[in-house]
């Protein structure tokens, strides 16, 4: 990431309109929003809607960038909302070795998937790199692959979710 202070603005910016969201605040976990314009817009979109939020590129890739954002400007700020989105990821998105996708209204997950498991997978490890939650996250990325490697079928690939009888080969070439 750049050090120009310019950029580094926006980023923060950005970064700050995420983090300061009631959804965040509360929960530690992002949802998407339709009108960063008119945050009053959010509740009757949310009330619209049985999903919430998405662990997929929602919660992942916001994840990247305020972990870059972190180590380019060395703000505990971005670093205290890795570790606040961490607790989130824990007790809305963590089933025991089985990530949910998906949040309902109410912040409780569902449908553990491969493509989950792998995006989780690949943001714990990151997260274990960049030294956040003192050896947690990778416990949870140990656990994850526990239970996925137990799931895997003899052929080598991995079903699509716990029980199902077909694969999802994109999402097997990513784990």
């Amino acid at each position: 990431m750049t050090k120009e202070p310019e950029p580094l603005d926006w980023a923060r910016d950005l970064a700050r309109a995420w983090v300061e969201t009631e959804t965040f605040q509360e929960a530690g976990v992002f949802e998407p929003r339709h009108s960063v314009r008119l945050p009053v817009l959010q509740p009757f979109r949310r009330r619209a809607s049985t999903m919430r939020a998405r662990l997929f590129k929602d919660n992942t890739n916001l994840l990247w960038g305020l972990l870059t954002l972190a180590d380019a400007t060395g703000e505990t700020r971005w670093r205290d909302a890795v570790d606040r989105w961490l607790e989130g990821f824990v007790r809305h998105f963590y089933g025991a070795g089985l990530p949910f996708s998906f949040l309902d209204r109410d912040l409780n997950g569902y449908e553990p998937t491969l493509k989950a498991a792998f995006s989780a997978l690949d943001l714990l490890t990151d997260l274990h790199d960049a030294g956040v939650g003192e050896g947690r996250a990778l416990d949870l990325a140990r656990e994850t692959a526990a239970v996925w490697l137990d799931l895997q079928w003899p052929s080598g690939l991995f079903p699509a979710a716990p029980g199902a009888e077909y694969d999802h080969l994109d999402a097997n070439v990513d784990l």
